[in-house]
């Protein structure tokens, strides 16, 4: 079995049921699916075990991830969300200029591309979802960085908040409009049932900001000496 399908034009991706047809796809750089019912071992970094799942969306998503291009997420008024690419890290580094007072900073840009390397790859390629890109839908300009990700300390169905706008874009209601959004996408389209949000007490601008989310504080003095937030569906 060697199937193409075809979502759009430019997205093309095969499914093959032997080794040797995976092989010739890889050798093509061409995306492929490895079908593979019987668990025999086939080698592709995406195996199905049916067809049941695949529709437009997967295959949409195999083809991204083997070429690299990033998922769009979601969309508010002013603003288009999606994954972080590699090639935004020189506007990452601008973004968290100056606003790192109660966030953790990045690393060294060679550090810091190895890490979103293995971010993209593990988990924007396990979950599927994880800390996202905010950009101006006029101009085109990064101007924040927010999404949910996975703790171990939180149960399964609990995902964990972080988000910063940049210096330049602060206090034009971008975080508002950005968190909602983002709530929203975690508890309709992620099917999750709580939110948690960690925020330093001196913090006062983020403090408002899970107030007016309908978020209500659970702990204090947790790790970091931030406080814990929670918001339920």
């Amino acid at each position: 079995m060697k199937q193409r399908y075809l979502v759009e034009p430019d997205i093309e991706v095969w499914v093959c049921d032997n080794q040797a047809d995976i092989d010739d796809c890889l050798a093509k750089n061409v995306p492929v699916i490895g079908y593979d019912p019987e668990d025999a071992g086939l080698h592709c970094e995406e195996i199905l075990l049916d067809l049941e799942g695949i529709d437009d969306a997967y295959l949409t998503r195999v083809h991204h991830r083997f070429y690299g291009i990033p998922m769009e997420i979601l969309e508010t008024k002013r603003l288009q969300v999606r994954e972080l690419a590699l090639s935004d890290l020189p506007d990452l580094f601008a973004l968290y200029d100056g606003v790192t007072e109660y966030i953790e900073p990045l690393f060294s840009y060679e550090e810091e591309l190895t890490y979103q390397k293995n971010y993209i790859q593990y988990i924007y390629g396990f979950y599927g979802y994880g800390m996202w890109l905010a950009f101006d839908k006029e101009t085109g300009e990064l101007i924040g960085r927010a999404g949910v990700e996975s703790k171990e300390e939180w149960p399964e169905d609990t995902v964990e908040m972080g988000y910063v706008i940049g210096r330049n874009h602060q206090r034009m209601g971008y975080a508002t409009e950005l968190c909602e959004a983002i709530l929203q996408y975690a508890f309709e389209n992620l099917e999750k049932t709580r939110v948690i949000c960690r925020v330093h007490p001196e913090n006062i601008a983020s403090v408002r900001l899970m107030e007016r989310l309908g978020f209500t504080k659970v702990d204090t003095n947790g790790e970091n000496d931030e406080d814990v937030w929670s918001k339920g569906y």
